[in-house]
């Protein structure tokens, strides 16, 4: 009787503890059950008041609504666009000072560089293998030999046979009278000077000397002038025909 006893009490308090596991298991499920709706029903009024999800999420990256995110930063983005469109100014396109700068450009010049196809070495001697230093110098011996050649070619271009040589500077020797013409600009400024002298005058007068030497050389300066024409056309020619090469040999 007593184990019975003992069995019937162990069933009834098994039954009664499973009843009991059960009646919380139950509660619990009840309960996750109230949390899992009230998080439901936080995020559903998150989502409509804020656009997203502030429950549990500290940054809404995921649980954005994208159509709400969007009309949000469209409405956000129209707020601060807003303004910019009141308060842009156009401002008028600033000249330049410079003179010129606004007119159309001048077109570039082609450069072109170009090598001979001749090699030309010329040997130079050291100066340890030169003479003595008395023949590295003139001597008079030599200044006379250079005055021989300078003679001989004035007198070739008097004669019309100095075509091969440079006669600048020799025109004193080669054109006829430029000697007298050189004494009579001295005698010229000597005179007026001397009339200066004899009537008591306390200053020169720099006006009238330069005056009297310019009437003198009245001749020889027509004369130059002609002449430096002459080379300006020259040079002139040289030029067009060195740009003319260049172009060629650039193409």
């Amino acid at each position: 009787m007593a184990l019975k006893n003992l069995k019937l009490r162990f069933k009834k308090n098994s039954s009664s503890s499973s009843d009991e596991f059960s009646k919380n298991e139950q509660k619990e499920s009840s309960s996750s059950l109230d949390s899992d709706e009230t998080e439901i029903t936080i995020a559903e009024e998150d989502e409509a008041k804020y656009g997203y999800n502030t429950y549990n999420d500290v940054e809404p990256k995921h649980s954005l609504n994208p159509t709400s995110y969007n009309a949000v930063e469209s409405d956000s983005n129209s707020q601060h666009q807003q303004p910019q469109h009141h308060h842009e100014r156009r401002m008028a396109p600033r000249r330049s000072s410079l003179r010129g700068s606004n007119g159309p450009r001048q077109r570039a010049r082609r450069h072109s560089l170009t090598f001979s196809s001749e090699v030309v070495v010329q040997k130079i001697t050291p100066t340890q293998e030169m003479a003595k230093k008395k023949s590295l110098w003139f001597g008079e011996k030599d200044y006379d030999k250079m005055k021989d050649k300078i003679f001989m070619i004035a007198e070739q271009a008097r004669e019309g046979n100095g075509q091969k040589h440079c006669t600048r500077g020799l025109e004193s020797i080669i054109l006829d009278g430029s000697e007298e013409r050189k004494f009579a600009a001295w005698d010229a400024v000597l005179d007026e000077q001397e009339h200066q002298i004899q009537s008591g005058a306390e200053h020169f007068d720099e006006d009238a000397l330069s005056q009297s030497y310019r009437d003198a050389c009245e001749e020889s300066r027509t004369v130059a002038t002609a002449r430096a024409q002459q080379d300006e056309k020259a040079v002139a020619e040289y030029l067009a025909e060195t740009r003319r090469y260049c172009r060629r040999m650039s193409l």
